[in-house]
C-alpha cells in the first residue's frame, strides 16, 4: 500500500511540475511589459507660443536692430524660453523701438494683438496673445566655440524680470557631448547650483564647458524656485566644438658654425643623463580614469532611494548571522542555544512558513548579503530518472563531489559565506557531474574579458559583459565568485586600484555577481523536497525570488556612481541588467525544481545531511566586520559625519538582537505579531517611504536629508529585531496566525495584494 501511494504522489508530481514552469513565464511575460512600458521615459516639448504652435523664440538683450526684411542677423544667442500654463511669456529687455513695436505704449502696425502694452516687447515675432510681459528672467547662454578636451567659458545670464528674484533657486546646466563645471556647484554632464539667486548668477557667467565630442554640444540651462520646481524657466543652444589645433613649430635659425677644436669627450656619469632622459617618452604608462566626477551627497533624493532598498532588503533577508543546519534533524551547534523541544517547535512552523523553511538559515558578512543553506540542502526520496541517467557519470565526478562535500563540512563552522558559495552550486553537480565546473571556468574568462574591457581600471565592464556575468552568478554564486576574483586581480596587477573608491567598486561589482543568488535564497528555497511540497507556496517561490534578485541589482547597479566617485553610464542600464538577472532567477528555480524530482538520490550523496553551525562568539565576530563593511561603503554616499556612526551603531545593535536573542524569554503572542517575509518588506517599505516624505517636508532636497534620512531609516529595523528576541516561535503545535487552515484563503489573497503593493513602492524609490 506504501509503495502505491509512494507511485501516485510521483505521478502527482510529474503531472504538476510543467505547471509550475509555463505560468510563472507568462506571469513574467506581462509583470515585464507593464514595467517596461511604466519605465519609458516620454519626452516633454516647450507649450506653444500663442497660437503659433511652435515655443516661443525671442532675441537677447543685446540682439542688434534686424534688418528690413525681418530676419534677425547673425550675432547674440537666440533662446527657447518655455513659459507656464496660465502666465505669460517673460519680457526680453527694456528696448521698445523697432518694426512692429512703433509709438507710445506699443501701439501701431504690428502689435494689433492684446496683451503687448508692456515693456520689453522688442524685436519680431512678439504679436498675438500671450506675450503679455511677467517678472520671469531671460535665460542668455553666450555664443562660444568650444575645443574639444579643454574647458572653455561659456557665460550664463539671466537679464531681466521684476528684480524680486526669489531667494533660494536651482540652476541645472546639462551638456550633451560635453561637462559643464559651475563654481561652487557641482561639475558633470549635469551639473546644479543652489541657493540665493543674488549670490549664484555671478557663478553662472563663469560656468567651464568641456567638450567631449567633436561637432554640435548642446547645452541647456533650467532654472526654478527650490519650493516651485514645476514652474522654471529654460533655455537651450547648440555650439560647436572642434578639434584641438596642433602646434605650429617656429623656425629656428641655422648658426654659422665656427672651427673649433675636436676633443674627444671624457666618460661620465653625467653623460648618460640626456640618453635616460630621450628614452623616458617611449615608457607606456596606463590610461587614467577621464569621466566626469561624481557626489553622491549632492543629489540627496537619490541617497534616500539607495538607503530605502539597502535597508529594505538587510531587513527581509536578516541581518545577522543566524544557525545552521543541513536535512531535518540537525541538533544545535554550540552554547547558548534553545532547547531541542523548542526547535522542534520552531521547526514545524517554518515548515509551513512562506518565509521560514524547514532547514534553519545560516548568515554571514558582505554588508548586509546574508546566507541561506536552506533550500540547496540535501533532500530525502527514492532514486529518479535522473539518477540513472549518465549526465553526471563523467571522470573525476566522485572526486568533485567528495570535495565540494569535504569543504562546505569544513568551512561552515568557521566561514558559513565560503560554504555557502561551494554548496550553491549542488544541483548543478547533481546533474552534470564534473561538468558543473565549465560554469565558474567560463566566469573566469568573463572576468579576464572584463579587465580588457576597461583598459585595467576599477570601472564597470560593458553593459553585455556586466549582464552575462550577473546571469552566470544567478546559476551558480561560486561562478560569479570567480568572475568577480579574476576581475580584482586582473584589475590588481594592471594598477588600477587607486584608491578606497576603486575598492568600493569592486565590491559593489561583487555584489551584481554573486548576491542575487545568495540574497533570493536567504528568502525563499531555491529548492524544495517532494514532502515540504506545496503548490501555492512554490509557485509563491517563482515569482518572490526573482523579484528580490533583480531589485538587489537594479538598486547595485544605481549605486555604482556613488560608490566610484565617477559618473557611469551603466547606471542608465540597471532596469536591463536587472531583467537579466531575473531571467536567471527564474531557470535557476525551475531547474532546481526539475532536479528535486530528476535526482533526488543524487542530491542526498552531494548535499551534506547535517552542516555543522557557528557559535556566538563567531556570529558576534561577524556583525562587528559586516558593519565595518557597511561604514567603508555608506561613507562614500553621506561623508565622514556623525550621521554616518550613528546609522552604524544602530546597524550593529540590530545584528547583536538576533545573536543573543535565543537568551532571550519567549513570547508566543509576540511571535504572532512580528512580520517576516514579504509582510515585513512592505512594512519597511511604508515606513521608510513615510519617514523620507516628512524629513524632505522638513529640511528640503539637500545634504541633511541624505545624512538623516540615513540614520532614521534604520530605526524601523532596529525595532522588528528587537521584537523579535522575544517572539522567536510559537506555542507548542501551533504556527503563524495566517498559516492556520481557517485563514489559507484570506493567507493567499493577501500575499499576492501585498506583492503588488511591495513592487508598487519600489517603483516609488
Amino acid at each position: 500500500m506504501g509503495f502505491q501511494k509512494a507511485k501516485h504522489r510521483r505521478r502527482h508530481a510529474r503531472l504538476i511540475a510543467p505547471l509550475l514552469i509555463v505560468p510563472p513565464i507568462a506571469c513574467w511575460v506581462v509583470l515585464l511589459a507593464g514595467g517596461i512600458a511604466l519605465a519609458a521615459d516620454t519626452p516633454t516639448e516647450p507649450p506653444p507660443c500663442g497660437d503659433t504652435g511652435q515655443p516661443c523664440q525671442v532675441d537677447s538683450p543685446a540682439a542688434p536692430v534686424p534688418s528690413a526684411s525681418g530676419n534677425p542677423p547673425e550675432g547674440p544667442p537666440v533662446v527657447t524660453q518655455t513659459a507656464q500654463p496660465g502666465q505669460s511669456a517673460p519680457p526680453v529687455g527694456d528696448n521698445n523701438t523697432g518694426p512692429g513695436n512703433t509709438g507710445p505704449g506699443n501701439t501701431g502696425p504690428g502689435n494689433t494683438g492684446p496683451g503687448n502694452t508692456g515693456p520689453g516687447n522688442t524685436g519680431p515675432g512678439n504679436t498675438g496673445p500671450g506675450n503679455t510681459g511677467g517678472d520671469a528672467p531671460t535665460v542668455n547662454i553666450s555664443d562660444v566655440s568650444l575645443v574639444l578636451g579643454q574647458p572653455v567659458n561659456v557665460p550664463i545670464n539671466f537679464v531681466g524680470g521684476d528684480g524680486n528674484q526669489p531667494a533660494n533657486v536651482e540652476i541645472v546646466v546639462t551638456v550633451t557631448g560635453g561637462t559643464a563645471s559651475i563654481p561652487g556647484g557641482s561639475s558633470g554632464s549635469t551639473a546644479i547650483i543652489r541657493g540665493p539667486f543674488e549670490s549664484i548668477k555671478g557663478n553662472l557667467t563663469q560656468t567651464m564647458i568641456t567638450a567631449t565630442q567633436e561637432g554640435a554640444v548642446t547645452i541647456s540651462v533650467r532654472g526654478y524656485t527650490v519650493d516651485e520646481p514645476d514652474e522654471a524657466v529654460t533655455a537651450s543652444r547648440d555650439l560647436t566644438a572642434v578639434g584641438a589645433p596642433s602646434p605650429t613649430p617656429s623656425p629656428t635659425p641655422t648658426p654659422t658654425p665656427t672651427p673649433t677644436e675636436v676633443v674627444a669627450p671624457a666618460p661620465s656619469a653625467a653623460a648618460d643623463i640626456p640618453a635616460a632622459t630621450a628614452a623616458a617618452p617611449a615608457i607606456q604608462t596606463r590610461a587614467a580614469i577621464d569621466l566626469p566626477k561624481y557626489e553622491a551627497i549632492d543629489e540627496p533624493k537619490v541617497v534616500v532611494g539607495t538607503t530605502v532598498a539597502a535597508v529594505a532588503v538587510i531587513a527581509v533577508v536578516g541581518v545577522s548571522a543566524g544557525a545552521m543546519a543541513g536535512g531535518a534533524g540537525g541538533a544545535p551547534a554550540g552554547g547558548g542555544g534553545p532547547s531541542s523541544s523548542a526547535v522542534r517547535r520552531a521547526e514545524a512552523a517554518d515548515r509551513q512558513d512562506a518565509s521560514h523553511y524547514a532547514t534553519e538559515r545560516a548568515s554571514t558578512s558582505l554588508a548586509g548579503i546574508d546566507v541561506s543553506f536552506g533550500g540547496v540542502a540535501a533532500v530525502v526520496g527514492a532514486q529518479g530518472i535522473g539518477d540513472r541517467s549518465k549526465t553526471w557519470r563523467l571522470p573525476l565526478t566522485p572526486h568533485v563531489d567528495s570535495s565540494a562535500r569535504y569543504g562546505i563540512l569544513a568551512l561552515a563552522r568557521f566561514s558559513p559565506l565560503s560554504a555557502r558559495f561551494i554548496a550553491d552550486g549542488t544541483y548543478l553537480r547533481a546533474m552534470f557531474g564534473s561538468a558543473a565546473l565549465l560554469l565558474p571556468i567560463l566566469a573566469v574568462v568573463l572576468g579576464a574579458l572584463g579587465v580588457l574591457n576597461v583598459n585595467g581600471l576599477a570601472l564597470a565592464p560593458s553593459v553585455v559583459l556586466l549582464s552575462v556575468i550577473a546571469f552566470v552568478g544567478t546559476l551558480d554564486a561560486f561562478a560569479g565568485l570567480a568572475a568577480f576574483i579574476a576581475f580584482t586581480i586582473g584589475i590588481a596587477v594592471s594598477g588600477g586600484i587607486t584608491s578606497v573608491d576603486s575598492i568600493r567598486t569592486l565590491l559593489g561589482l561583487a555584489v551584481i555577481g554573486f548576491g542575487p543568488a545568495l540574497i533570493a535564497g536567504a528568502t525563499r528555497p531555491l529548492r524544495r523536497a517532494g514532502h515540504e511540497f506545496d503548490l501555492w507556496e512554490r509557485l509563491a517561490d517563482f515569482v518572490i525570488i526573482p523579484l528580490l534578485g533583480a531589485f538587489t541589482v537594479q538598486s547595485m547597479v544605481s549605486a555604482l556612481s556613488g560608490l566610484s566617485g565617477y559618473e557611469m553610464s551603466i547606471t542608465q542600464y540597471a532596469d536591463l541588467i536587472a531583467m537579466v538577472a531575473l531571467l536567471g532567477l527564474l531557470l535557476r528555480v525551475s531547474l532546481e525544481e526539475f532536479t528535486a524530482r530528476a535526482y533526488p538520490a543524487r542530491i542526498t550523496e552531494i548535499a551534506p545531511a547535517e552542516i555543522p553551525k557557528p557559535g556566538t562568539i563567531q556570529r558576534s565576530i561577524v556583525s562587528v566586520v559586516r558593519t565595518g563593511i557597511f561604514l567603508f561603503i555608506a561613507v562614500a554616499f553621506i561623508g565622514n559625519v556623525w550621521q554616518l556612526w550613528v546609522g552604524a551603531l544602530i546597524f550593529l545593535a540590530a545584528q547583536l538582537c538576533e545573536v543573543f536573542a535565543a537568551r532571550m524569554p519567549n513570547s508566543p503572542r509576540l511571535y504572532h505579531a512580528v512580520p517576516v517575509g514579504i509582510p515585513k518588506l512592505v512594512l519597511i517599505l511604508l515606513v521608510s517611504l513615510g519617514l523620507s516624505t516628512l524629513l524632505t517636508l522638513v529640511l528640503g532636497a539637500n545634504a541633511d536629508l541624505a545624512r538623516y534620512s540615513f540614520v532614521f531609516l534604520m530605526l524601523p529595523g532596529l525595532a522588528l529585531a528587537a521584537l523579535g528576541m522575544f517572539g522567536r516561535e510559537p506555542a507548542e503545535g501551533d504556527t503563524r496566525w495566517y498559516l492556520r487552515p481557517s485563514m489559507r484563503t484570506w493567507y493567499r489573497a493577501g500575499g499576492i495584494l501585498l506583492l503588488v503593493a511591495a513592487i508598487y513602492i519600489t517603483q516609488m524609490l
